[in-house]
């Protein structure tokens, strides 16, 4: 795995968990 796979990973992984757990 590259460090920019990597980053993206998390990146998409952060987003979907802020997503979650803010009110909608």
């Amino acid at each position: 795995m590259t460090p920019n796979s990597a980053h993206a990973i998390l990146s998409i992984l952060h987003d979907q968990a802020r997503q979650n757990n803010e009110p909608t």
